[in-house]
């Protein structure tokens, strides 16, 4: 059995408002897909002005189908279990220090690098929170590959951009992917964040609503 959410969008509201509304009404039906065991949640644009997210791809001959949030295969864990176990409490201290949820922050860390510590990006982004340099050096981090100033800098950086952008979890998570630049460019020039961002964020936030926690504290 498929599950189907509806969002009407403003027809002069910037695509990044859209996004921000859209994953309002995805985090449920993400949480009902995970509960499903279904693996992925889709885009499907068959009525002008609106979204409609499903977890089945089914459409009509012709209608765009976008996959828009991916579930792994393999349920997603929990914090503090599997490899997050190691730095269950490096996530929980950094989360309380910043005022975040650690699911969120854990989400995070397991997109961006799969908790591999050493993990570096074609981009030069470093450690499990990926950090660029410039970012790295911002919150004093002299180390970028150990764990405890990652994750202490990466949270940081998270509740600076929840802050900028009036605690919107979608804006602040697309900022920590694409820039803060990136995204302030785009509502400014009324276009949509990079296609990583997009898949990014509710990748991310899908990962909260599996395990069943609130993206904020």
């Amino acid at each position: 059995m498929s599950h189907r959410a509806r969002t009407r969008l403003p027809r002069r509201r910037p695509a990044l408002a859209g996004w921000s509304r859209a994953l309002a009404v995805a985090l449920p039906l993400v949480a009902m897909a995970a509960a499903a065991g279904a693996e992925a949640v889709f885009q499907i644009d068959d009525t002008p002005g609106e979204i409609h997210l499903s977890d089945s791809a089914e459409a009509d001959a012709g209608v765009v189908v976008r996959r828009i949030a991916g579930l792994a295969t393999e349920r997603p864990r929990a914090p503090g279990s599997g490899a997050a176990s190691r730095f269950a409490d490096l996530v929980r201290a950094a989360a309380a220090a910043q005022r975040l949820s650690p699911a969120l922050l854990d989400a995070v860390i397991a997109v961006e690098s799969a908790y591999q510590v050493r993990a570096v990006s074609a981009r030069g982004a470093s450690g499990l929170m990926q950090l660029m340099p410039a970012t790295a050096r911002l919150y004093g981090v002299t180390d970028i590959f150990d764990p405890a100033q990652n994750i202490a800098a990466g949270a940081r950086h998270l509740r600076g951009l929840l802050d900028r952008y009036d605690q919107d979890v979608a804006r602040a998570l697309a900022a920590y992917n694409a820039g803060a630049g990136a995204v302030d460019r785009a509502a400014q020039q009324r276009r949509a964040w990079p296609a990583e961002t997009t898949a990014y964020v509710p990748n991310v936030l899908g990962r909260v609503a599996a395990h069943g926690s609130p993206a904020t504290p």
